[in-house]
């Protein structure tokens, strides 16, 4: 059985925060879009889990949030545990005193577990605290391959391909300032502004 809690958590969001999350997709914050939901389809993902923020702008981000979570169901072949956070009103109005921003934060919520398939394994949790609780049959898994194999039989390694460079990377890259290509710009400049 797999079992998710959506808790209510303190949350000091800024509005960059709540900007660069607002583009989520399964995975969270943008990741699931940027090619790392390729990565986990081709490393052969059996339970992807995903957070989104929540609370925040509504039904239509919910609703955006169960598209994405199922979408990525159906096309990894795999279940998936989604989880969004939720303010209450108490939490709302320590965030802002602007009942606005209040309404712009509540809403939005869409915690659940997803079958292989697309299809809901319980009920999701839209608001408030709650447990999502599932049994995963796995060969739901083998079941849905059948139909769609992202990286199987309806892969075209003939037409693209990912590489994926697992090494260790540093987090920052120096790289020498050159003047030289702009310094003939600058000469340039200096003998116009000259005549």
């Amino acid at each position: 059985a797999i079992l998710i809690l959506n808790q209510r958590y303190k949350m000091s969001w800024t509005i960059w925060h709540l900007q660069c999350c607002s583009n989520g997709c399964s995975g969270g914050c943008g990741r699931g879009c940027s090619g790392w939901g390729f990565v986990r389809v081709f490393d052969g993902e059996q339970i992807h889990c995903s957070q989104f923020p929540g609370s925040m702008v509504g039904q239509i981000f919910a609703d955006q949030i169960e598209v994405s979570i199922r979408h990525h169901a159906l096309e990894a072949g795999c279940f998936v545990v989604n989880s969004t956070g939720w303010l209450s009103d108490a939490q709302r109005a320590e965030i802002t005193d602007d009942p606005k921003l209040q309404k712009a934060l509540q809403g939005g919520c869409y915690s659940a577990i997803i079958a292989p398939d697309g299809s809901h394994l319980c009920d999701p949790i839209t608001e408030g605290e709650g447990m999502a609780i599932a049994d995963l049959d796995f060969s739901l898994i083998t079941k849905r391959k059948r139909m769609l194999d992202s990286v199987g039989h309806y892969s075209r390694p003939d037409l693209f391909s990912l590489s994926v460079n697992k090494a260790a990377q540093p987090a920052i890259h120096s790289h020498e300032a050159s003047t030289s290509t702009h310094s003939a710009d600058y000469d340039s400049i200096e003998k116009l502004q000259s005549l």
